[in-house]
């Protein structure tokens, strides 16, 4: 296919809305995390969707334009420091770093609380990412896109020597595509924003609560008088 003819596909892919069916069938390789203990427990492997190449691209472009809308409409708090422009899992180590040394400097103890997120990318709930998106104020064509990107896709699974018939998939995003991430981070804003603004962060006796995230990485930080956390517990 020339590249004119790319451009003319992948824009009216956008404009329309759509997502052609044809690049909604993956083939999902289970692979073996390192280091397990036993492989008969199924979390011991990965799944990775292995999509066709001119639906990524399509589905990269889109993903460019929700990043920048994220940063320019300040859609996805500042707290999550994954799916965004200029922001990095480094920036989110600095970030805890920074409040642990000032929870130090002005004498207090400092404490941390990591949690992550099961199933993150494969328990998106299709109805309300549109929703999500729409209330956002995304573009109907966008949304729309998003819609068809997410309904009626099929995935078959290759272990080995073995690989299942087409089987039909009706939550999640895939894992491999460049937009899961960042449909992702959209999708659980409003988790961040109900954390952050929490009354259990803002109390009288810290001088410092605070939230960082990374895509599905959560860590609450928290300073102490010293002494109060061990009468606490």
């Amino acid at each position: 296919m020339a590249s004119r003819e790319i451009h003319f596909v992948l824009k009216w892919s956008l404009r329309l809305g759509v997502h052609d069916r044809q690049w909604k069938s993956a083939i999902t390789v289970v692979l073996p995390k390192p280091n397990k203990p036993s492989y008969s427990n199924p979390r011991a492997y990965h799944p990775i969707q292995l999509l066709e190449c001119l639906g990524k691209l399509l589905e990269k472009i889109v993903a460019k334009h929700f990043t920048f809308d994220i940063g320019k409409y300040e859609l996805v708090p500042f707290e999550q420091f994954g799916g965004r422009l200029a922001a990095s899992c480094m920036d989110a180590g600095l970030s805890l770093v920074h409040d642990i040394k000032l929870a130090w400097r002005h004498s207090k103890v400092a404490s941390f609380l990591a949690i992550d997120i099961k199933g993150f990318f494969n328990n998106i709930n299709h109805r309300h990412m549109v929703k999500v998106l729409w209330e956002a104020g995304f573009a109907l064509p966008e949304v729309r896109w998003v819609e068809s990107f997410l309904s009626d896709r099929h995935a078959s699974i290759r272990l080995d020597n073995y690989s299942s018939p087409m089987l039909p998939i009706d939550i999640g995003s895939p894992q491999g595509s460049p937009c899961s991430l960042v449909l992702s981070v959209i999708y659980s804003a409003s988790l961040i924003i109900a954390v952050r603004d929490h009354g259990f962060l803002h109390t009288q006796i810290s001088i410092l609560a605070s939230l960082k995230s990374f895509v599905d990485d959560l860590g609450l930080v928290r300073a102490d008088l010293k002494g109060h956390s061990d009468e606490n517990s």
